[in-house]
């Protein structure tokens, strides 16, 4: 072989290598409607303040801490735009929940008086705007928008150790129970993937904040009474596997 034949070779080679490549793994394009499956869990600090009372005031001011989690189960539909490396898009998702916690506090004479809180998310969903930046078949984001969830709040007052209520692990009484939907926002971001040209993975981080919702606790024999809110957050580590349509 002619020796002067070899760096046109070697170039030619150099050239032909990216070439498969590409063909056999072509760079995505992230534009297109998909769907698909979510799923994770949640971990949320849903804080608890108010007072109460026995027989006349004032009123004793109390501060819970309840360490609610769970896991979520449920699903998504987007769509995403790419323009060079920047994508944008927007989705909207639901899932069913189970995030509660509980948490008590003596807050009168060690167990004369104890307050007892049960709180969780029993579903969400948000409508997010997304944006984002490809590397090739990677793609990190950022998210925020709406969220909206139902959130669902049980609250005793332990007066006498000897009556027992329904979600509360403790004899709580007086109770109040409430189950509301609420509206609040969400913000994260995370990290999809391209499987194949139709498939999508992605991990993110999403925080949703659904406000706070007030109630008030009165006995019937009007011995202890009480008010306060629950402050509804919580911090979803969420994975998604979806269907992009061509």
């Amino acid at each position: 072989m002619d020796k002067r034949l070899l760096p046109l070779l070697a170039s030619s080679a150099f050239i032909a290598v990216p070439a498969v490549a590409q063909d056999v793994l072509p760079v995505p394009d992230w534009s297109g409607i998909y769907i698909g499956v979510i799923g994770g869990y949640g971990f949320g600090d849903l804080d608890v303040e108010g007072e109460g009372f026995i027989f006349i005031p004032p009123a004793i001011p109390y501060d819970l801490s309840i360490d609610a989690e769970g896991a979520f189960l449920g699903g998504q539909f987007g769509y995403l735009h790419q323009f060079g490396n920047f994508v944008v898009g927007i989705v909207g998702d639901g899932s069913v929940a189970d995030i509660e916690g509980f948490d008590s506090v003596n807050i009168y004479d060690e167990d004369d008086f104890t307050v007892g809180a049960s709180a969780g998310i029993n579903w969400f969903g948000t409508l997010r705007g997304t944006a984002g930046v490809s590397f090739g078949r990677v793609m990190v984001f950022g998210t925020g928008g709406l969220a909206v969830g139902e959130t669902e709040m049980e609250v005793g007052y332990d007066l006498s150790n000897i009556i027992t209520t329904s979600r509360l692990p403790d004899s709580f009484d007086p109770t109040t129970s409430e189950t509301n939907t609420s509206v609040g926002f969400a913000l994260g971001g995370g990290v999809a993937g391209m499987l194949t040209p139709n498939l999508m993975a992605d991990l993110s981080a999403l925080f949703i904040d659904l406000g706070s919702e007030s109630f008030s606790v009165v006995d019937e024999d009007d011995i202890g009474v009480g008010q306060g809110e629950v402050d509804f957050s919580t911090l979803l580590v969420r994975f998604g596997l979806s269907y992009k349509f061509p």
